[in-house]
Formats: C-alpha cells, structure tokens, sequence
C-alpha cells in the first residue's frame, strides 16, 4: 500500500499510483480493474485478487 492524499486532500492508501501504473507499461503485467456495487461482490473480487476499484462516494 502507499499513502498519497485523496480528491478531498484527505490521506488513503491505495495499492497503485499514477506513476506505478505508468511504470507497468510494456511490462507485459496484465491488471484488472472492476466496479463492485455490494459488499459481496467486493468481497469476491478481493479473493480473485482483484485490487483496483472504480468506486463512488455512499
């Protein structure tokens, strides 16, 4: 995890930033990135190892 601060200038952990995410170019790595909506489905997405979110405030 890596701290960075937030869109609300609050800090958060994320597990990529912009700059790793760009070092992963032509690196061959494939990442998938998914929009879990419920608890359980982020809850499977994290046991398929799945870690890059699209979520919104709630």
């Amino acid at each position: 995890m890596k701290r960075i601060y937030d869109f609300s200038r609050n800090p958060a952990d994320r597990n990529y930033t912009i700059h790793g995410l760009d070092t992963l170019k032509g690196s061959g790595q494939k990442l998938s990135m998914v929009n879990p909506v419920r608890d359980d489905e982020t809850q499977v997405c994290v046991e398929a190892g799945i870690y890059l979110f699209i979520v919104g405030a709630g």
